[in-house]
């Protein structure tokens, strides 16, 4: 009987261990042998089952954990969409001010451009007025000018920019002569001969002409377009007023004729009216 139980428990360490004469061995044990083979087949498809079991628990893991991976790499991915929408949004709300801004700058512009015209208009016109009742100094040259901005307010192809580019250049010169002081050569008109000489300018002050000889004076008197006789005193004068602007003598105070028209004599027994001024200039 001893033999017997020894027999059943190697019996079941080999089928445990999966050994090949199990069944041959189950069935010279005994009358018992039937109930040994079928609880080793049951112990036996237990074994594979939990082989397969673990098989497909160690694959489920490996899955899992690339699932795993992916989704934190999905998630990744889909957090830096969702920064990068944020960005594009907040871009797109600035463009779309600055579009807005533009629009708002584009119809003041239009605005402008539609009152600028009138108003470059009433500039021509006072500057054909200041040009006319100013000193005659220079007449081609401001002639051009003035006929060039009336060109200008003439072109409907040219940029309202534009015209009042040219129009603020023109209003510079004309403003910058006030406060230059020149000297040229030039042959003037004086009382009916081409006379070859000299003309300086001040400002807008005076411009005042010496022949070569350095025996005749003139001067231009404002809104007049010829040169106006001076005496003999004033030509003296002028003669050293140029050998200053030329360095060829020392500055000082001259008494030069800077003021109106010299009038007529009055009639007998009229109040003589006033002389014309003489300023203290240095060129």
């Amino acid at each position: 009987m001893a033999s017997r139980g020894l027999g059943g428990l190697a019996l079941l360490a080999l089928l445990a261990g999966g050994s090949p004469g199990a069944a041959a061995l189950a069935a010279s044990s005994g009358p018992g042998g039937a109930e040994l083979e079928q609880a080793a087949g049951r112990l036996a498809g237990a074994v594979t089952a939990q082989g397969e079991a673990q098989r497909g628990a160690d694959s489920w893991a490996l899955e899992r954990d690339a699932l795993r991976d992916e989704i934190r790499r999905e998630g990744e991915t889909l957090a830096w969409l969702e920064a990068a929408l944020v960005r594009r949004q907040d871009y797109i709300a600035r463009r779309e001010a600055v579009v807005a801004g533009l629009r708002d700058s584009a119809r003041e512009l239009a605005a402008l451009e539609r009152g600028l015209e009138p108003v470059l208009d009433a500039v021509l016109v006072r500057l054909e007025e200041l040009v006319a009742a100013d000193l005659a100094f220079l007449p081609r040259e401001r002639a051009e000018r003035l006929e060039m901005l009336r060109e200008t307010l003439g072109d409907y192809g040219l940029a309202p920019g534009e015209k009042l580019r040219r129009f603020l250049e023109a209003l510079q010169v004309e403003a910058g002569y006030g406060a230059l002081v020149e000297a040229w050569d030039e042959a003037v008109d004086l009382e009916g001969a081409r006379v070859q000489g000299r003309v300086l300018r001040l400002g807008r002050a005076a411009a005042l002409f010496l022949s070569r000889d350095g025996a005749r004076a003139a001067r231009l008197v404002p809104g007049a377009p010829g040169w106006e006789p001076l005496g003999a005193s004033e030509a003296r004068t002028l003669a050293e007023a140029l050998e200053m602007h030329d360095h060829r003598r020392a500055f000082e105070l001259l008494a030069l004729p800077v003021g109106p028209a010299r009038l007529e004599a009055p009639a007998p027994g009229q109040a003589p009216e006033s002389a014309p001024e003489q300023g203290g200039v240095r060129p």
